[in-house]
């Protein structure tokens, strides 16, 4: 991964927010999104809906994900998930009804001695919750950052 080169300037990007906030958001999104898929090469994840699947997989993550919205009731879902997995990574969405859901499963999956790895939505959360609060606009931001990283560096003098 290329390494980012200190801004002596604020851009601003096109909802005028300063580009050196974007620049530290993107720094921060990449190290979580390739901690996310080293971990997801050996853990599956558990996300809400096939479209939080979309976006992890435009993300690169090749590992096993699982969505949630299968029709089975959360002690059935938690039930399946124990008799085939340890180990976990629980990623709901971030909005109101998606901590509701992290509650939940947490209380599921300790129920059926599956451990739960919650740190990258811990992290995900206090990152993007003023940008996006779910895992289907993930993939949306990371490309939108990654695109300002490059304008911004186009914009940067050779020194």
């Amino acid at each position: 991964m290329k390494p980012f080169r200190k801004f002596s300037t604020n851009f601003l990007n096109s909802n005028g927010v300063s580009a050196l906030n974007d620049e530290k958001l993107h720094q921060e999104l990449e190290k979580i999104i390739e901690y996310f898929i080293v971990s997801n090469e050996k853990i599956p994840v558990i996300v809400e809906g096939i479209n939080d699947v979309k976006a992890l997989r435009n993300l690169e993550l090749t590992g096993r994900i699982i969505s949630f919205n299968c029709g089975l009731s959360m002690v059935n879902f938690s039930e399946m998930i124990a008799k085939e997995y340890g180990i976990v990574i629980l990623l709901p969405d971030w909005d109101h009804k998606g901590i509701k859901i992290m509650k939940e499963w947490r209380k599921q999956f300790r129920a059926t001695d599956v451990k739960i790895v919650d740190d990258i939505w811990i992290k995900l959360f206090k990152i993007t919750k003023k940008e996006i609060t779910c895992v289907e606009e993930l993939d949306r931001l990371v490309f939108r950052l990654r695109e300002n990283a490059i304008k911004c560096d186009r914009r940067m003098p050779n020194h």
